[in-house]
């Protein structure tokens, strides 16, 4: 049996005028060494260190087995993963304007910056999501100000248009489907993270644009004649190598016209429910109805089996 040829890509990939590669090292420094301004955090602990040592090896190992994909490259330093309390969570939303609901988010330079949740599955689950943003295709614009002066500005993670944020909400779905994916099928493997349960993660992010994109890639693979898997693994190998191609599966499904509108599709219940219908996302729209009645529902069964969820709780945004 041969071993499939696995793919190392980049840390970060530069774009726009600046070309020089004496420039482009340099802001390879800055962003290497970049810390960003944060309040005090919480202490480290052992077990904490140990605990995102395991989200690295975890993700790894997905990346590795399930897209042929070597991420090393791009897997943070412990050092990158900081931690804070309500009060100093709530600095952090202040210095970087993020909405009320934030619970975590992470830096250009790669730092993911996480409120510590009630529970700690919740937590270590969202410093995942953003591991998966840290490690996902992300390039950046390097604008030359002056002789002396470099300006580096985010332009794509993931499927995500950083200037205008086309694509923003399918990227953040496809990162928390990932996310639970990596919770359930390989958490398991490592010391510190195998007595966690993807079914105990019952705080789950951007849970209306999930549920469409659930149901985007279910309908892709009955068009197709697929397997939900295979489809869900092309959009993530795109995700991860900034390969936009990945996206015509969905194109196929929904048309040009569909996917303008998925680009543009904003955060509320409301215009999930409307999408949905108009794309003809029968199962989305009647589960994200349930959720907003109090009722619970089922999701993700194509992944892990057993996990549902209800809405007592504010909806939690990570970055």
């Amino acid at each position: 049996m041969e071993t499939p040829d696995i793919e190392q890509p980049e840390k970060l990939r530069f774009v726009g005028k600046v070309k020089d590669p004496k420039y482009i090292e340099a802001a390879k420094e800055y962003l290497d060494t970049n810390v960003p301004p944060m309040p005090p955090e919480l202490d480290r602990s052992k077990e904490r260190d140990g605990q995102v040592q395991a989200l690295n090896k975890a993700l790894q190992g997905f990346a590795r087995q399930e897209l042929e994909i070597d991420l090393s490259k791009r897997l943070p330093t412990i050092n990158q993963y900081h931690f804070f309390d309500d009060e100093g969570y709530q600095k952090v939303r202040e210095m970087n304007n993020s909405p009320s609901g934030s619970v975590a988010t992470y830096s250009t330079s790669g730092h993911m910056l996480m409120k510590e949740a009630p529970s700690l599955v919740e937590t270590l689950g969202n410093a995942n999501h953003e591991l998966i943003h840290v490690t996902s295709y992300r390039s950046i614009n390097l604008c030359e100000l002056s002789a002396k002066e470099l300006r580096t500005v985010r332009a794509h993670s993931g499927y995500q248009n950083e200037r205008n944020k086309a694509l923003s909400l399918l990227d953040e779905a496809l990162t928390e489907i990932t996310n639970i994916q990596v919770m359930a099928q390989h958490w398991g493997g490592q010391d510190q993270l195998r007595n966690f349960q993807a079914q105990d993660y019952d705080n789950i992010a951007y849970i209306e644009p999930v549920l469409i994109v659930d149901n985007l890639i279910k309908k892709a693979a009955s068009n197709e004649g697929r397997e939900y898997r295979e489809v869900l693994t092309e959009l993530q190998k795109g995700k991860f190598l900034g390969q936009a191609q990945a996206l015509r599966v969905l194109t196929r499904t929904i048309g040009k016209e569909g996917m303008k509108k998925l680009a543009k599709l904003i955060d509320s219940p409301e215009e999930a429910i409307s999408f949905a219908s108009e794309m003809q996302l029968a199962d989305a729209e009647d589960k994200i109805k349930k959720l907003h009645q109090g009722e619970k529902v089922d999701l993700l069964e194509n992944i892990t089996p057993d996990i549902s969820i209800q809405l007592p709780k504010p909806p939690k945004r990570l970055g």
